[in-house]
């Protein structure tokens, strides 16, 4: 009612149909959308290295100290391989020496997509 008072029908009010008091008036046009950074958010190889070497907050000899994640794995290899995992002292053996992985120590990664 109070409407039709101004002289402002509403009834072209709907889907897609402003009121015509909150429309853009001439001249004027919406802010622009900002552009989507393209990255590889997909690619899973890029996720794993930039997982890889976020740094991070651990205890080493007793002392709060950032590492690396990659540093961190590295680290519990050797702790590992010195209590006595032969897998890992296997391993860390032939990384050391400069040799390639044996095929029965190789790690397959499968990644499912979503």
């Amino acid at each position: 009612m109070a409407n039709e008072k101004q002289g402002v029908r509403r009834t072209d009010v709907g889907y897609k149909r402003p009121p015509v008091e909150t429309r853009f008036k001439k001249g004027q046009a919406p802010p622009p959308r900002k552009k989507k950074h393209r990255s590889k958010q997909n690619d899973p190889t890029q996720t794993f290295w930039e997982v890889l070497q976020e740094p991070r907050r651990a205890r080493i000899n007793g002392k709060a100290r950032w590492a690396t994640t990659s540093e961190l794995i590295v680290r519990t290899a050797f702790i590992e391989a010195e209590k006595g995992s032969p897998v890992l002292q296997r391993l860390l053996n032939q990384l050391l020496l400069g040799k390639g992985i044996p095929e029965e120590d190789r790690i397959e990664i499968h990644f499912c997509p979503e």
